[in-house]
This record gives structure tokens, C-alpha cells and sequence, in this order.
């Protein structure tokens, strides 16, 4: 129980359990949920045999049981147990709010909470404020003024364990934050060095702009200065360069730092100890760079390169480019640019371990371009340090700043702009780098409503008058006809910025900007009592703490908006709280959130193509299936948005899972008018996995892949997010590799380069699918038996090697399948949930002769809306649930497993194995005392839906989970394939 101890009743229900036996009458409310235990094989308390481990019981006795008997130190590990239940039910649950109010009681006296650690009183606040009910946030409450009440009592280091675990945690309670500051600036205790990093950290890390406190801390600096190590100073030094503070005071705490710090690296430089590293160096660097007029920061990057020397390759490649950047801010012009030259060549000799581990983001792209032209600049005289070595690692960098310029925002272009400012002969020998800035120019034109950002864009490109003067004709034209489809304010404060520079060539051809005397009157919309009064609640909305402050608004925001685009604002502005309150949101909050998009939808055909993108955007961020207002906004989109508004409204309706008509026919129009021409490769990779989560079927997935694979750069491997998007969606879209394998071998490269252990597990999950997509079907392990041994087994470690992902599910799923659980355990049947088959867990395994394996469906898995007609719910399954049950089907069968794994060991270059496992599912599963059935008799496969399980009697869900009816059967066959 999270680090708590169980009571003897939770071993004796636990017992019980294990033994299949009833409770006496005394249900656990959170069943009896099973999970493979991938990280310790060690047998504890609670785990079953080989199948699994069970999950902790008894939460609902021990919240009654403190609610007599209070124990502070289990707050935390019950409040987390909480969260982990079926919101709703758990909030109107009378036992809870017994506990919280006995809790409230309790905290009130800081006694109670005295021996408890700092980290875990800032838990059980969060998990109190995650919890959703009026007593828990009154609790947090109490435990936050409890503690700051008692904050002068207590010892500094005390003190800085909850400023520092509330700063983790982003507990911003005003009351702590004072009490907290007040006890630091007025205590005269003696502090440690550690005690001081870590507090001066948390006050800068919660945005404190104090100055009264960073002046006193500052003086603790000095006191302890003799005591620091070379590992404290660094942090300290981040932390006084970023916070207000008197000038003469930073630069004061900030020079006997320095200097102490120096001396200690002229000792290591003499005794080397491992106590001054790299990565201070770095830290001191960046933060002096922020200041760099503080102290004489010559002396500090002659000592750095000093110690450094020659030793560049000491550093690995993002820390070589960091230093250089932090290092060339802070050096005299031309004092080190031969320091400055070695340290590039090295990373020209390092750029292909770069381009392969996927390092050189964008933002150490622009970093390694100051450099760059840094050096450039200074070699132009008499100093011979500008090679071919050097000018071959611009180009390097230049080709890939052309292939990430399309990402940026219009403050790192600015930013890029303002870096290769070249003459008109540098932007002719480089046009691919100037198309894509002119291209990326456009898209803010067309995309971006914020005007300024457009003009710090220009008034950056000002810099760069060779940058226009090289462009093609049809480029200016282009972007003439983006600026010219924004508003004609915005033309002219556009043409005021260029006016007299060759970029003013943008502006001809658009139209005359009319003066105010010619312009025609305008009404002015909604300026009558009802637009006031709308006007007046958008003004005062704030986050809401509860479902009824968001019911409260909606019922307003429906009464009083009379146009659509005023009905669009109000969606916008409660759809983060709506997808944030979800789990607690009543019916009303769904019903007021429909009547205004039932308002947007009526007037589709009147709103601009951002308002309609816009709409199905808050729509999904408010998880608001509103089918009619996505029906519309197709229609009345059509093919007149851009590329990147396009990918957006697909994935609107992925997110939503939505089952509607035009989408098949709208996505092959777009396609039609050569939307996989306009997009990037990340583009291309999300429309197709939008794609095949809505199971439309884009027929070009053959050319689109092509196109990833043309536009995608070929020294350096795609990002993993795009990658995964890209599985996903040939994944979805059942793709099969044809004869000529080029594409598919650029894949599986990308796939081969990757390291897994750095991927996030939602996109192992989605490369692993691909990999098992493949491995399922004769074709796909034909196709990778044509690849070179290498990536063989790159596709077989991707299959071997990758956990098995646990899909996250809905509340509805969690209590239906803790219904279907409590039904087995009160009949007496043995069970098993959460078993996994290698491939995918099922949710519930009924072992013995008239055995099954059960996959419990909950909303989550099917399309919406859901459609129903005079018999039964008519649910269609979303493309992943289909995908599921084809991988469970293979992995059913014995044939077909024994051809994977014959396949899997071809792959690895080795014998057929006698081991523990076939793709994760361990071989004596089938010879085991609970399921001796799948060696023997025939294995089933069934899918039950909650809407079913509803409408079901409750004389006969036992009937229905032992003896499936055949309409609920997806597969039986027996395990030697008849």
C-alpha cells in the first residue's frame, strides 16, 4: 500500500481471496485486479502463483477504520488508493467523506503531522486536490495552514524540505510561500551548503520576486562560502543570475563565488580529483551569460580553456556544442577564436554520431550556427582559422536548419533570420535553406492570428536583404498572396516595416488600404444588452474548482451569447475545464456544452475556416462528441484551409473517435488537390495515423510513405514521435510491403537507429504494433525476410525486447470489469484478470474445460456516436480494438505461433529455442494447473460490451461469462490449429 504496513485484515481478506472464497459479507470494493509484476520476481504478499500479482485490498475498511482510529501516516498511500477508484462513485461515498472530515480534525494540530516527512505531507495535498471533493480540497487547505502556522518553529532544515518538495510538487499556496520566506530572512540559525542550494533553487523555481528574500539568502551565500564545494556553486550562481536583485549585491555573492571556484579548478588542473566537471563548467557558462557584465567573465573562460586545452573529445557532442555557444557569449571579439575553431572542427568530426543519435534538435542547430558565424565573422582578417573543414560543417548545418525551419515559430526564425544575415551570393549558393524560410514565412501568414509575431518576423528578415533578392518569382508571388489574404490592417503595418527595403517587393499587388474618412461604417455586433452581458461573463470566467462552477457557467454563456462565433468562445474557454473535470462532470455540463455547439453548428456556413477548425478543436479538448458540428464544419470547410488546418481537423475527430460519413470522401478530395505535396514529413505521419484511428482509408498509403520517406532527411533519422505516428498509422491502415522494398528498408532503418530504451512507452507501443502487424501475416514475415540480416534483428529485438503496453481505461471499463469480477467471486468460479498473451493483455481469463478468455469492452473502444436500434446497442469497434483482436487471434493459435517464432529465431541468427518464452507468453502457461485447457481443449476468445452488461439481467451475467452466447464468440479453434 504504497510503503504501508497491511493490517491483519487485508492478510486474512487476502487469504481469502487467493483461496476463492467469499468475504463473509464484507465486499472489497476495488476487486480484485491482477498485473504482471515485470520488475521483481520475488514472491510477496498478494501475488498468485505465475500468472500475476494481486492487487492491494481492504481500501474502504481501512478508510472506515480511520475514520474512528485516525493514522496521519497513511494519508498520503489512501489518498493516492483513492484516485485510483471510479471518481464518481468514490466521491459520493459516505465512508470517504467520514475519513476526510476526521482528517481535517486531525491536521489541524501540527503534533499529528510532526514525524511525518515533508514529501509526504506534499502528496496527500496534491492527491487531496486531485480527488474532486469538497472535504478534500478543504483538507488540503487545513494541512497547508497547519504547516505554515508552525513554519517559525521549526529548524531550517526542516524548512527546506517543504519548500523544496512544495516547489516540486507546484503547491503555490500564498500563505506557505510567505511563511516559508518570512522564516528564512528572519532566522539567524546556521545554515549548510546543501541547505542553501536547495532553498535558493525552490524560491527561484516558484517564481518568488522578492527581492528582500534573494538579498538575505544572498548573505547566507557568504557565510557558508568557505564550506562550499565545486558541485554547490554552480546552482548557486543559476539561481542569483535569474532573480531580482540589487546590481551591486549579485555582482558582489557572484565574484567570491567565481574566485572560489577558480582556485578550486587550478587545483584540480594540479591534483586531479574528479571534483570540478563538465557539466559545472556548462552550468557556469550559460549562467554567466546571462550577466555577462557582472565580473570579468575573460578571466573565467581563460581559466576554462586552460583546463579543457585540447581535450575537446572529453565532451560528448551536445555538451561541446553547449560550451561553445555559453563560451563565445561571454569572450572578448577575436580573443578566442582559435579556441573556438578547434572546438568546431572536433564537431564536424562528431556530426555523424550526431546526425544518428538524433542530438542536433533545433535549438543546438541555431546554437552551433552562432558559432559558426562567430568564427566566420572574426577570420576574415588575419587569422587563418576558417578551413574547409569548417566551411563544410556550415553546409551541414545550413541543409539541416532547411529541413527544421519548417517547425519553428516565429520567434526562432526571427532568430535564425537574424544569425546568417549573408549577402546576396551567400543566399544564391544556398536556395533550398532560402525556400523553406520563405515557405515557413508563408504558413505564419496564413496560420498565425497574432500580428506581432508576423512583424518581428519581418523586421528580423530586414537583416537578411540577400535572403528576397534571390528568391524565385513564383515564391514572392506566394507569399504576396498570403499577405494579401490577411486583414487590410495588418497589410499596412506589414508595408510600413518593409517600406524602402527589397523586401517591399511583398507588398505590390496587394490592396489599397482604404484611410479612415473613405472606410464604410461598420456595425458593431453584439453591443446590445445581451452582448454586454456576454461580454461581462467571459471577462469574469476563472477556473473552476467543481462540475456545478462549470454547469454555472455554460447554463449563462447559453442564455446570453446570440451568435455562433460567441458560442465558439464560450466551448473555447470551458473546453480545458470540462476535459479536466470529466471524470466528475454531471449530465448538465454535457447538455449546455451541446447547446452551444448545436449553436455553432446551425451557423457553420457563416464562420471563417479558423472559427470552424477551431470548434472541432475545443470539441476535442473537451472530449464532446458533437457529431452534427463536425458533420457541418466538413461540408462547409471543404478543400479551403490550409495543409496544417487540414492534419488539425483530422486528428479534432480521431481524438473524439468519431464515426461520421464525409470524412472518407473529404479526406480523398484534400488528397486529390495534393495535400500530401504541401506537408511535411511529421505532417504526412500524423494525417495517416488520424487517418487510420478514424478508419478512413487513405487509399494513397503506398504514396504517401513515399513522399515521408522522399521529404525526410537522409543523414539524419527521423524524430521518434514522428515515427511512431508513422507505425501507428501503417499500422491502422493494415499496410503490406510490396515488391519493391525500398520504403519499407527506410523504415525499418529508422526503426533499426532508434535507442528504445530513450522512447516514450506510448510510441514503443505503436512501433512494436507495426513490427507485430507484420510478424502476424505470412506477407509481412516474407517482407522482412528479404531485409539484410541487421535489420532482421533489429524487427526481432522490437519484438522480443518491448514491454507490453497497459491501454488506458475509462471508469466505466474499471467498474464493469469489477462487476464482472465480484459475479465470478460470489459464485465461487476461479478467475484471472489482466492476463498477458505477449501481444496485449485480456481483461479476464476463466480457466478449466469450458474455458475463455474475455475482452471486456468499455466506451473507449468503440466509434462514436453510438447508435443503437429496437434490440441491442450497434457499436463499431475503433481500428486499434479490430487490430487487438487479430493479434490475440494469431497468438491463439499454436500453428501460427510456432511460425512466428521459427520466423523470430531466423531473424536473431540462431538455433530454434528450447526457452521460457514465445513472444513473451511463458511455454509452460499452457501446461500450468489453471490452464491446462489450452494445451487440450479448445480455446475461445469472447468480446462483452457495458452497454450489453447493463441491459443484461443480473440472474444471468453468470451464465453469460461461463457459457458465452455464440453472437459474443470472435474465435475458437483448438490449439493445434483445427
Amino acid at each position: 500500500m504504497r510503503g504501508a504496513t497491511r493490517s491483519s485484515l487485508c492478510r486474512w481478506n487476502l487469504w481469502k481471496l487467493r483461496r476463492g472464497k467469499p468475504n463473509n459479507g464484507h465486499p472489497l470494493h476495488i476487486g480484485w485486479f491482477r498485473s504482471r509484476n515485470a520488475s521483481t520476481g520475488q514472491g510477496q504478499v498478494g501475488q498468485v502463483g505465475q500468472v500475476g500479482q494481486v492487487r492491494q485490498v481492504g481500501l474502504w475498511e481501512l478508510l472506515e477504520y480511520n475514520a474512528h482510529c485516525f493514522n496521519p501516516h497513511r494519508m498520503a498511500s489512501l489518498l493516492a488508493l483513492v484516485l485510483e477508484e471510479p471518481r464518481r462513485e468514490a466521491r459520493l461515498d459516505p465512508r470517504l467523506h467520514a475519513y476526510l472530515q476526521k482528517a481535517i480534525a486531525s491536521c489541524h494540530l501540527y503534533e499529528n503531522l510532526r514525524m511525518i516527512p515533508a514529501k509526504d505531507i506534499a502528496a496527500a495535498v496534491v492527491y487531496c486536490r486531485e480527488v474532486g471533493h469538497a472535504a478534500a480540497e478543504d483538507l488540503s487547505d487545513v494541512i497547508v495552514e497547519t504547516v505554515s502556522s508552525h513554519m517559525d518553529r521549526l529548524d531550517l532544515r526542516r524548512v527546506s524540505f517543504f519548500i523544496t518538495t512544495f516547489a516540486k510538487q507546484q503547491i503555490k499556496d500564498t500563505v506557505f510561500w510567505k511563511s516559508a520566506a518570512r522564516r528564512v530572512v528572519n532566522s539567524s540559525e546556521p545554515l549548510t551548503p546543501e541547505v542553501v542550494v536547495s532553498v535558493l533553487d525552490a524560491f527561484r523555481k516558484r517564481g518568488m520576486k522578492s527581492e528582500t528574500i534573494f538579498q538575505a539568502l544572498a548573505r547566507r551565500v557568504m557565510e557558508v562560502l568557505q564550506s562550499l564545494e565545486p558541485n554547490h556553486i554552480p546552482p548557486i550562481v543559476a539561481t542569483l543570475c535569474r532573480v531580482p536583485m540589487k546590481e551591486e549585491d549579485r555582482e558582489e555573492v557572484i565574484r567570491e563565488l567565481l574566485v572560489k571556484w577558480l582556485r578550486m579548478l587550478e587545483q584540480e588542473k594540479e591534483h586531479p580529483t574528479g571534483a570540478v566537471t563538465i557539466q559545472q563548467i556548462l552550468s557556469l557558462a550559460v549562467s554567466l551569460g546571462l550577466s555577462p557584465d557582472i565580473v570579468n567573465t575573460a578571466v573565467f573562460t581563460k581559466e576554462v580553456f586552460d583546463f579543457i586545452g585540447n581535450r575537446f573529445h572529453l565532451l560528448r557532442a551536445e555538451e561541446l556544442i553547449v560550451f561553445l555557444w555559453a563560451i563565445q557569449r561571454l569572450v572578448v571579439p577575436k580573443s578566442s577564436t582559435a579556441h573556438l575553431a578547434r572546438g568546431l572542427k572536433q564537431v564536424q568530426k562528431l556530426w555523424s554520431m550526431l546526425s544518428a543519435s538524433s542530438e542536433l534538435s533545433l535549438q543546438r542547430l541555431i546554437q552551433l550556427s552562432e558559432v559558426l558565424t562567430c568564427v566566420k565573422e572574426e577570420a576574415k582578417g588575419s587569422l587563418p582559422h576558417w578551413t574547409g573543414e569548417l566551411e563544410e560543417l556550415q553546409e551541414l548545418v545550413i541543409q539541416d536548419l532547411a529541413e527544421s525551419v519548417q517547425y519553428c515559430q516565429s520567434d526562432t526564425l526571427a532568430q535564425i533570420l537574424e544569425i546568417w544575415h549573408g549577402s546576396e551570393d551567400f543566399w544564391s549558393q544556398h536556395t533550398e535553406f532560402a525556400e523553406a524560410i520563405a515557405k515557413r514565412i508563408e504558413e505564419l501568414l496564413l496560420e498565425f492570428t497574432d500580428t506581432t509575431e508576423i512583424l518581428q518576423t519581418f523586421q528580423a528578415a530586414l537583416s537578411a536583404p540577400g535572403l528576397v533578392k534571390c528568391l524565385s518569382e513564383r515564391a514572392i508571388e506566394v507569399l504576396n498572396s498570403a499577405l494579401s489574404s490577411r486583414g487590410a490592417d495588418d497589410v499596412e503595418r506589414v508595408q510600413a516595416v518593409v517600406a524602402g527595403t527589397p523586401w517591399e517587393v511583398l507588398c505590390k499587388g496587394t490592396p489599397a488600404v482604404a484611410t479612415a474618412s473613405e472606410a464604410p461604417p461598420v456595425e458593431v455586433a453584439g453591443t446590445g444588452t445581451a452582448g454586454t452581458e456576454f461580454r461581462s461573463l467571459l471577462g469574469s470566467w476563472r477556473s473552476p474548482r467543481t462540475d456545478l462552477e462549470l454547469a454555472d457557467f455554460l447554463k449563462k454563456a447559453v442564455a446570453s451569447s446570440r451568435e455562433a462565433a460567441e458560442a465558439l468562445e464560450a466551448v473555447e474557454a470551458a473546453a480545458p475545464f470540462a476535459e479536466k473535470l470529466a471524470a466528475n462532470a454531471t449530465a448538465e455540463v454535457l447538455q449546455y456544452l451541446e447547446l452551444l455547439c448545436k449553436k455553432i453548428a446551425l451557423s457553420a456556413n457563416e464562420l471563417e475556416t479558423r472559427e470552424l477548425v477551431a470548434a472541432m478543436r475545443a470539441c476535442a479538448e473537451a472530449g464532446l462528441p458533437y457529431a452534427p458540428l463536425c458533420s457541418a464544419a466538413l461540408v462547409s470547410l471543404g478543400t479551403n484551409l490550409t495543409a496544417a488546418q487540414s492534419v488539425e481537423v483530422l486528428e479534432s475527430c480521431a481524438a473524439l473517435r468519431l464515426d461520421i460519413p464525409q470524412l472518407q470522401p473529404w479526406l480523398g478530395m484534400l488528397l486529390e488537390k495534393g495535400l500530401d505535396r504541401q506537408l511535411s514529413a511529421s505532417g504526412l505521419a500524423r494525417m495517416l495515423a488520424a487517418a487510420g484511428r478514424l478508419g478512413v482509408q487513405a487509399e494513397q498509403t503506398a504514396r504517401i510513405l513515399h513522399r515521408i520517406v522522399t521529404v525526410t532527411s537522409p543523414i539524419r533519422p527521423m524524430q521518434a514521435e514522428t515515427l511512431a505516428s508513422l507505425c501507428l498509422g501503417l499500422t491502422l491502415q493494415r499496410w503490406m510491403p510490396s515488391e519493391n522494398q525500398s520504403d519499407f528498408w527506410q523504415v525499418t532503418s529508422w526503426l533499426a537507429t532508434l535507442d528504445q530504451a530513450t522512447v516514450r512507452p506510448s510510441h514503443g507501443f505503436s512501433m512494436r504494433n507495426f513490427a507485430l502487424g507484420l510478424l502476424i501475416e505470412p506477407e509481412g514475415r516474407a517482407a522482412i525476410d528479404g531485409l539484410n540480416p541487421d535489420l532482421q534483428k533489429a524487427m526481432a529485438r522490437l519484438i522480443r525486447g518491448t514491454a507490453t503496453h497497459r491501454r488506458p481505461v475509462s471508469d466505466t471499463t474499471l467498474k464493469f470489469r469489477h462487476e464482472a469480477a465480484e459475479v465470478l467471486r460470489r459464485a465461487g468460479r476461479p478467475y484471472d484478470l489482466d492476463i498477458s498473451l505477449g501481444v496485449g493483455f485480456v481483461d479476464l481469463a476463466l480457466p478449466g474445460p469450458d474455458g475463455v478468455f474475455w475482452l471486456l469492452d468499455g466506451p473507449e473502444a468503440f466509434r462514436r456516436p453510438f447508435r443503437t436500434d429496437s434490440t441491442r446497442p450497434k457499436l463499431e469497434l475503433v481500428p486499434m480494438e479490430t487490430f487487438r483482436s487479430q493479434l490475440f487471434l494469431a497468438v491463439l493459435n499454436k500453428g501460427a505461433v510456432e511460425a512466428m517464432d521459427a520466423s523470430l529465431d531466423a531473424w536473431e541468427g540462431e538455433a530454434p529455442r528450447n526457452g521460457k518464452e514465445v513472444l513473451g507468453i511463458p511455454h509452460d502457461l499452457a501446461r500450468s494447473k489453471r490452464f491446462p485447457w489450452l494445451e487440450a481443449h479448445e480455446v475461445r476468445l469472447a468480446r462483452l460490451d457495458w452497454l450489453e452488461w447493463e441491459r443484461m439481467p443480473s440472474q444471468a451475467r453468470l451464465a453469460a461469462l461461463t457459457k458465452p452466447h455464440p453472437r459474443m464468440l470472435k474465435f475458437t479453434t483448438r490449439r493445434d490449429g483445427r
